[in-house]
């Protein structure tokens, strides 16, 4: 393989890693969840709502799954973390970790969902380093 060929067969990765992950974007922001008391019935509620919008509708066969250890939701490569009353410092810095992580795992993209309350002044100064990529791991905030 040349030189050429490498560098299309690396666009059309790359093409393909954003079409999921923009998908996936997309149906994250449009999901409307009810007001839950815990992160687990958010995760829940997410992933019947994936499961519906990515699968059912297609029929493709249902590969959504959670994860308890890296990422609520894993689809792909793609992985999604949601955050529950994200009112502390120590929270944020705990994501900041665990975004750095997960990186290096999920090159798909990583999308932060954040539910229930969220510190909004806290949230500011961490937007930037949450967001921000290494490499080319597109990491997109999504506030519910």
């Amino acid at each position: 393989m040349g030189f050429f060929d490498a560098l299309k067969k690396v666009d059309t990765e790359l093409q393909y890693k954003m079409a999921s992950f923009s998908t996936i974007l997309s149906l994250v922001k449009k999901w409307k969840p009810k007001h839950y008391n815990s992160e687990a019935d958010y995760q829940n509620d997410l992933l019947k709502y994936l499961n519906h919008q990515l699968y059912t509708k297609s029929g493709k066969e249902k590969s959504v799954k959670i994860k308890r250890t890296r990422g609520d939701i894993v689809i792909g490569n793609v992985a999604i973390e949601l955050k529950y009353n994200a009112i502390s410092t120590g929270a944020f810095d705990r994501l900041a970790s665990q975004i750095e992580r997960y990186k290096k795992v999920y090159n798909g993209g990583i999308v932060l969902v954040f539910c229930g309350r969220t510190d909004k002044d806290l949230l500011k100064p961490y937007k930037n380093k949450l967001i921000w990529t290494s490499g080319l791991v597109p990491v997109q905030l999504v506030e519910k």
